[in-house]
């Protein structure tokens, strides 16, 4: 819906929208996984980052 604008300029009930979503995320499934597999999807992110992909 907003393609081109920056977070903060989200409309605010959007905004919590996607924080809410966000902290269901990090507790429903990021703080299950072990730490070793949030690093490997940590170092494939910065590769494909870096890399262009």
């Amino acid at each position: 819906m907003y393609p081109d604008l920056q977070p903060d300029q989200l409309p605010s009930a959007d905004m919590n929208r996607l924080i809410h979503l966000d902290e269901m995320w990090i507790k429903d499934c990021v703080s299950r996984l072990s730490a070793e597999s949030v690093f490997n999807i940590i170092q494939k992110v910065e590769h494909d980052f870096y890399s262009g992909e």
